[in-house]
Formats: C-alpha cells, structure tokens, sequence
C-alpha cells in the first residue's frame, strides 16, 4: 500500500512537472515570436518612414517652387494624394491574390513594387495611406500612415492650421505583435516630423 502510494505521488508529481515543462516551453516561443515580429514591424515601418522622407515637404514644392509662408501649402482638410495619384485606391501590396494562392506580381519575371514609390511625390500624400506588407516567416503586416502639421514650438501636439512641421505617424499591426493584459495586439508605432526648411530650399 506504501509503495503504490508512493508510485502515485511520483506519476503526480511527473504531471506536474510536465505541465510546468511544456508551459515554459511555450511561453519561451511565444515571446520569440513577439520579439521576431516587433523586430519585424520596427523594420517595416521604419521602411516606409525613409520612403516618406525622400519626398517633397509639399505638393507646392514639387515643382522647385519656395514657399515663404505655411498658408500657401495643401490646406489641412487637403492632406492625402492630389488628382492623378489616386491608384492607390484601398491597400498597396506588392503582392496579389491569384487564384487563392498569394504569389509576387509577375510582368515576365519582374516584381511589382509598392505603387506609392512611383506615385506618390510628397509627404502629405501618405496621409490615410494603408500598405500590406508580406513577410515569409510572419505573414502579412498591416500598415496604417497619418500626416499631419504640428505645432513649431510644441510638436508632439496637432496644429490646427497650416505650419512649416508635419508629423509622420505610421502604424504597424500583425496577430504575432506582443498584447496587452486584455489579449489585444499592441501596434508598433513610429513617429518623425518632416520640415520644411524655406530660408535653405
């Protein structure tokens, strides 16, 4: 009676400790793969942001024309893609949905690029701009892009009128990103500012 008492302990025992094995062993991969897509995510949006910045502070300015006062740029209820840069109609990807399978673009061999590269000419045409961005590993990553002028003197606050700063907001969401206590995905979010520099244009 001892010895199978003492036979059932260890099985408990052993339970236990598998239990406690395969949940540490879980935990471990998950926060791998939470740290794998916020590396990720950093890197996409970070991406994005250089393409951003390479463009024209404004729509005004694309032509070479210098702007000596913020009220001579795109109005604020003005900010996204003008006339002609409106292919961009939903989500850019460069990639597309053939026949269930997700596979590149392919025109003889050659892949389609994101379509705001060649599109879009400033940085205020990114505002409400939406990217899918395809990762091997990780699957899709859902971009979100928000422009807007900033206070000069206190630029982490929205200007209500027209100024020489915008601010560059993107957002980055994908189901492996880390989660708050609630369960909710916890978006990587990078913030710069765009300046328009007059008296050195």
């Amino acid at each position: 009676m001892g010895q199978t008492m003492l036979i059932l302990g260890a099985f408990a025992l052993l339970s236990v400790l598998t239990l406690s094995v395969n949940q540490t062993l879980l935990m471990t991969q998950t926060i791998g793969l939470e740290m794998e897509a916020n590396l990720t995510a950093l890197s996409v949006a970070q991406s994005l942001m250089d393409e951003i910045t390479t463009k024209e502070f404004d729509e005004r300015t694309t032509t070479g024309l210098k702007i000596y006062s913020p009220d001579e740029m795109t109005a604020i209820g003005s900010l996204g893609p003008e006339v002609g840069e409106t292919e961009i109609t939903w989500v850019d990807s460069a990639y597309y949905n053939n026949g269930g399978a997700t596979a590149p673009y392919d025109n003889g061999g050659v892949l389609f690029d994101f379509r705001s590269k060649t599109y879009y000419d400033d940085v205020d045409d990114y505002h409400g701009y939406r990217r899918k961005m395809y990762d091997n590993r990780m699957g899709y990553f859902d971009v979100a892009v928000r422009v807007y002028y900033v206070n000069e003197d206190t630029p982490d606050s929205a200007s209500s009128s027209r100024t020489n700063q915008k601010a560059i907001w993107i957002g980055v969401r994908q189901f492996n990103l880390s989660k708050n206590l609630e369960g909710e995905v916890l978006p990587v979010i990078l913030t710069d500012l765009a300046v328009y520099r007059r008296f050195f244009q």
